[in-house]
This record gives structure tokens, sequence and C-alpha cells, in this order.
């Protein structure tokens, strides 16, 4: 969907035909023009952007949420409204240190799992 110069992109992730996660993609309209015509439910959506676009990705701001789900995420990931969830809302850059990326991503709060190497 395009809304005013922005394609916002919606996805399900499934486990075992269970419903895991939702995420909500948004990107510019001008910059990435083909994701339009793109159904991603049959394709990687970083694969994509990698070789059309070839983004050279440097870092992102994540910001992680308890909350719990609203009419919406609960009807989609198939829970009670109410239902414990862990928001994270990101925003991804390129090597030129733009925003090319935000993601808002709801995880069933007993199905996610997070594991994490650091450099120091």
């Amino acid at each position: 969907m395009a809304e005013s110069g922005w394609i916002k992109t919606g996805r399900i992730h499934y486990g075992s035909d269970n419903p895991y996660y939702f995420e909500i993609n948004h990107f510019e309209k001008e910059y990435l023009p083909e994701t339009l015509n793109r159904n991603f439910s049959e394709e990687s959506l970083r694969v994509f952007l990698d070789k059309t676009y070839n983004i050279q990705w440097s870092y992102a701001h994540q910001e992680n949420h308890s909350n719990v789900s609203d009419k919406q995420i609960s009807e989609l990931l198939k829970v009670e409204q109410g239902t414990l969830i862990l928001w994270i809302k990101r925003v991804s850059f390129d090597i030129h240190d733009s925003p090319r990326e935000y993601v808002n991503t709801y995880y069933l709060a007993d199905k996610y799992y997070l594991e994490i190497e650091l450099t120091i």
C-alpha cells in the first residue's frame, strides 16, 4: 500500500502453521518504487532489497517494549485481546546515514527468543 510517498507492507510470520509475529515495514516510495510490484509472501524482503537496490546497511536503532495486544494484533496473531506481546520499533540506516526502513514488529511474548552476539 502506498500512502503519501510511503510504501507500507504487512506480513504475518508463521512457524508450524501458527502465527508468531506480525511485521509492518515502511519505505520511501521514491527510493524503492519496485517494492509495490512484489509479493513478499513468496520471496524474502531483505534479499529483494539487496538484489534490486543494493542497499548497503550500516546500522539500526531499535526499541523493545512490552505491551498487550489490541484488537487488530489479536486477530492477526489469533490470540485473545490483551495478550502480552513484545513490540519492537526499528529504524535501519544505510552507509550514507539515511534512514531507509521503518519497522514495527509485534511478537507473541511466549514465542520470542533473542540471542545477541556483541563485539567488544
